[in-house]
């Protein structure tokens, strides 16, 4: 009747052993997987700010350069020891879950040896006290239900650790489609600065060149004035003075086409910096986009 009731002892401990090393081999497998890259939310706002579009004035540039780079510096650092404290959180977690799941192991083979005990006590007591036969088979059947309840336990575990693994790896392929975005971003704000570094030395350029018309228009009038009252006295001169005039204005009207020339040329660099503001933009709404969805997930 005891064996109709209670299955094998043996078969029990081989069920129960074969699922723990089951259980263990996963956990071994997660264990080896690289920790996954991840960045924080103040990290990735961090570089948000950083591709603003933000007119930086010259004299400041080095500064700016060299707060780029400590910054740079920071968010490495930031994101190493914060991959380093996730790991090591995880760790720790898993580890405290296995040390429960070993202690319940060793308290179900201490049940399942008290089982043996009781089963041999049983068996030579069933002739003699039936009253006790009958609590001892209530016993061992709690005993046998909390074995079950065990390693039930133990499959909705495992189960429950294959699915943290599957959402690692779909955050995993999220962040590096998100630091591509990002490495794209930066690249279209080095051109973007390239650009506006030839517009202000075109600008400077341009600058010079009307203030170099300026003083030849000046002077040009200041010649013109003294030939006009000259005029009568040295006719000799005139023919000398307006060749010499003709020359002045021939490099004034190279000036100028000059001048158009780099005002053409700084209107197609403003259109190309228009253009590369709004694909800037369309990259940081992607990269809001993005970020949304990986904080909803």
């Amino acid at each position: 009747r005891l064996q109709s009731i209670l299955p094998p002892v043996g078969e029990v401990d081989a069920d129960f052993l074969n699922g723990l090393n089951n259980f263990v081999g996963r956990f071994e497998a997660l264990n080896s997987t690289p920790a996954k890259k991840t960045v924080p939310h103040q990290e990735e706002e961090a570089l948000c700010l950083d591709t603003a579009d933000v007119t930086i004035p010259p004299e400041q540039q080095a500064e700016v350069d060299e707060l780029a780079a400590a910054l740079s510096e920071l968010q490495a650092t930031t994101v190493h020891e914060y991959q380093e404290n996730v790991k090591n959180e995880n760790i720790a977690e898993w580890k405290t879950k296995i040390a429960e799941k070993t202690q319940k192991l060793s308290q179900v083979k201490v049940d399942v040896i008290n089982l043996k005990e009781d089963i041999t006590k049983l068996k030579s007591q069933i002739v003699e006290s039936p009253e006790e036969l009958k609590s001892q088979k209530e016993k061992m059947k709690e005993a046998v239900k909390k074995i079950k309840n065990s390693i039930a336990e133990t499959d909705e575990y495992v189960v429950e650790m294959q699915n943290r693994v599957q959402s690692v790896a779909h955050a995993e392929a999220e962040l590096q489609q998100m630091n591509s975005l990002l490495q794209d971003l930066e690249s279209s704000m080095n051109n973007t600065r390239l650009r506006q570094e030839e517009v202000r030395s075109m600008q400077k350029e341009l600058k010079s060149l009307c203030s170099e018309e300026v003083q030849l228009k000046r002077a040009l009038g200041m010649k013109l004035d003294k030939e006009c009252k000259q005029n009568i006295r040295r006719q000799k001169k005139r023919e000398t003075k307006e060749h010499h005039v003709q020359e002045v204005l021939g490099q004034c009207n190279q000036i100028h086409q000059k001048r158009e020339e780099m005002a053409d040329k700084i209107q197609a660099i403003i259109g190309e910096t228009r253009q590369l503001k709004a694909k800037i933009k369309s990259l940081r709404d992607v990269c809001s986009k993005e970020t949304e969805k990986a904080q909803v997930r």
